[in-house]
């Protein structure tokens, strides 16, 4: 978090958290996520979504919606490809089988 309150102060106005950042052994890093909700002023991050880089495999799909619950339907999302955004929206607004967001409170509007 120090590395991002860093960057704002020097005048950022937006920062990014890597994907590699948000998994650990394939499985979503629920404490870093945790941690961004606390400390960070959502509105200005973006979060990257795992690609082929990232050493230990994760389901992006779990990840995505995680992020969605956690953060609320306008968390900033980088690295979705052009396939994927018609379900990225579906997911963050809780149509069809995506299901409505269980957690809106942490919502970054």
């Amino acid at each position: 978090m120090s590395q991002a309150e860093d960057c704002f102060a020097a005048g950022a106005a937006l920062v990014l958290v890597e994907a590699a950042e948000l998994v650990i052994k394939g499985k979503p890093n629920r404490k870093t996520i945790h941690l961004l909700i606390r400390n960070l002023d959502l509105k200005r991050v973006m979060i990257e979504l795992p690609g082929p880089w990232i050493p230990e495999a994760c389901d992006v799909e779990l990840l995505k919606k995680l992020l969605i619950e956690e953060l609320g339907p306008d968390v900033n999302l980088a690295n979705v490809s052009p396939e994927d955004l018609i379900d990225l929206e579906t997911t963050r607004v809780g149509l069809g089988v995506a299901g409505p967001p269980k957690n809106q409170r942490n919502s970054v509007r």
